[in-house]
């Protein structure tokens, strides 16, 4: 979508949209995005209106959305890839995707994982550390972050030091509960870090 240019809307102009039987489908679809324009909701009780609902996959949308901010931030800097499969085990054993690997000169440099968990203090779950470990470990890594959606609160970057190995393993909290020009500047800044985070080169034991 990068022919889309960003552009504010106001809730007031689905009002001036003429529907006929040729959009008339499109209808149900604008009036919920006029409420969320508004900062409003759908109420499930008596009423005299009519709207449709569906469910959103919170995890796979701040994924895409991560990712897709990342691939622009970072755009002359460092190549994102989403989801590229690699293998735990020698022989194409044990496949997995991470969901962003981050590549220079075609050398992979630091790898991340997105999870919509809001974590107050920034620190990850134990299925979550593992699974980041798998990630630099099968890469070689020195190290990767799991970048976590954070409601409220103050978060540092923290990072557990893999015991009898060394690998790091960072997490960042991206504050949503700005407006659009907030998070967009916590992304920038997120995607800085993980330049200078990339660069890092592990000093011997």
């Amino acid at each position: 979508l990068d022919e889309v240019a960003d552009g504010w809307v106001h809730p007031d102009t689905v009002d001036r949209v003429h529907f006929t039987r040729l959009n008339a489908h499109y209808e149900p679809a604008l009036r919920l995005a006029q409420l969320i324009l508004r900062n409003l909701s759908l109420i499930d009780r008596v009423g005299s209106n009519d709207a449709s609902a569906f469910m959103v996959d919170m995890n796979d949308l701040f994924q895409r959305y991560i990712t897709s901010r990342l691939q622009t931030l970072l755009r002359g800097r460092l190549l994102v890839e989403q989801e590229p499969p690699t293998h735990l085990g020698k022989g194409r054993q044990v496949r997995m995707e991470p969901d962003l690997v981050f590549r220079r000169a075609k050398a992979t440099v630091f790898v991340g994982d997105t999870k919509y968990k809001l974590s107050p203090d920034a620190r990850g779950r134990s299925s979550d550390y593992y699974q980041m470990l798998a990630y630099v470990v099968a890469l070689g890594l020195p190290a990767g972050v799991l970048i976590y959606c954070q409601e409220s609160g103050d978060a540092p970057q923290r990072e557990v030091v893999v015991h009898n190995h060394g690998a790091r393993l960072l997490t960042y909290a991206v504050p949503m509960s700005g407006n659009a020009a907030a998070l967009d500047a916590e992304l920038s800044t997120l995607a800085d870090w993980i330049v200078a985070e990339s660069a890092v080169v592990p000093v011997p034991a």
